[in-house]
């Protein structure tokens, strides 16, 4: 009898319009309702110099509240960021690299990587594994939302009958789209 049921969902990244890498969220659901959540990105992204960015996060969920949480970017294979979530006695222990320890008392159950899922409908934030703080959602019209990003611009999300179409940064120096792998 197996345990756990995988699904694995696969999108492609361009920066401006040439394809630069790719996402994958795995999702395995396991048969005490529980939910691990891992997430790869690797992309090649240039300036003045080029650069390989690989992002890896993994959630772990008990009855769809958030347990666990670790990310991990890493810029040309030197690790630029870190951030660890943990919930423990009700408050979340969120500890990013070269940071003190943050505290936050408030349940998790919406997680920016989620966004790449479903649409967030009567949504108004979702936490960021990434940057450990939670992310304003704002309605830009029908199946359209913004999201305000902590370090500059916003990333725009966009839905068509509730299923996610693509993602676009706004207000950053380089443009990121990310659209769900064609088959």
């Amino acid at each position: 009898m197996n345990s756990a049921k995988g699904q694995v969902y696969s999108f492609d990244v361009f920066i401006g319009q040439k394809k630069a890498g790719n996402m994958s969220i795995n999702i395995t659901n396991y048969m005490n309702g529980n939910q691990l959540m891992d997430v790869k990105m690797d992309f090649k992204s240039s300036n003045i110099t080029e650069n390989r960015i690989q992002y890896f996060a993994s959630s772990y969920f008990k009855k769809s509240m958030l347990t666990n949480a670790e990310s991990l970017l890493e810029n040309n294979t030197v690790l630029k960021e870190r951030c660890l979530t943990k919930l423990s006695k009700n408050t979340y222990h969120i500890q990013r690299k070269d940071e003190d320890m943050e505290y936050l008392d408030k349940n998790i159950y919406w997680i920016f990587e989620n966004l790449y899922l479903k649409e967030p409908t009567n949504i108004s934030g979702v936490y960021s594994i990434r940057y450990g703080t939670f992310l304003e959602i704002r309605m830009i019209n029908a199946g359209a939302y913004a999201v305000k990003m902590p370090i500059s611009g916003s990333m725009n999300f966009y839905y068509q009958n509730g299923k996610f179409v693509k993602s676009e940064t706004m207000g950053n120096i380089q443009q990121m789209t990310i659209k769900p792998k064609q088959k």
